[in-house]
């Protein structure tokens, strides 16, 4: 009885931790994507800065 009560226990640790494993690596996923957007617009916007530059300075 004692040694299959503290295996449930010892499973359930073990499923929380890989639960809480996987939600940190989609956090980490969300941050990654949201990373690259940000730089994308930003690689964007300094395209279009300097297409304006290269319109005025003619």
């Amino acid at each position: 009885f004692d040694g299959r009560e503290r295996n449930r226990r010892f499973k359930n640790k073990n499923e929380e931790k890989e639960k809480r494993k996987e939600e940190k690596e989609e956090v980490e996923e969300k941050v990654a994507e949201e990373e690259k957007e940000v730089e994308e617009k930003e690689k964007e916007k300094e395209e279009e800065e300097e297409e304006e530059e290269d319109r005025g300075g003619r």
